[in-house]
């Protein structure tokens, strides 16, 4: 299954905004994000291979990929790396505390 439940306006907005999102200068970089939360309804979904795509998670591996790409400089502080820690600590306790629920269903 490619697309489900995707409009052709939402894709071209989605190509788009992307384009702008990797070609724009890193001030402006924003502005696609703004346009398609308030342009683009959040129940548009683009389903690859089981995987489920809403406009913004696009948006955000096209600015992976623009990072990557662009060899973007990017400062490691103390504040990432405790971020990072707690989204950890987060995933492993929410594992570890439903991992029993989806057997017990």
């Amino acid at each position: 299954m490619w697309a489900n439940n995707v409009q052709e306006v939402t894709i071209l907005l989605m190509v788009v905004l992307a384009a702008l999102a990797v070609a724009m200068p890193r001030k402006y970089m924003l502005v696609a994000f703004v346009i398609a939360a308030c342009f683009v309804p959040t129940d548009q979904r683009l389903v690859i291979v089981g995987f489920d795509f809403t406009v913004l998670r696009v948006l955000v591996l096209a600015g992976v990929f623009r990072i990557i790409v662009r060899a973007s400089t990017v400062r490691w502080r103390g504040t990432s790396s405790m971020f990072l820690c707690w989204r950890g600590l987060c995933a492993g306790r929410r594992s570890l505390c439903c991992s029993g629920q989806a057997l017990r269903r």
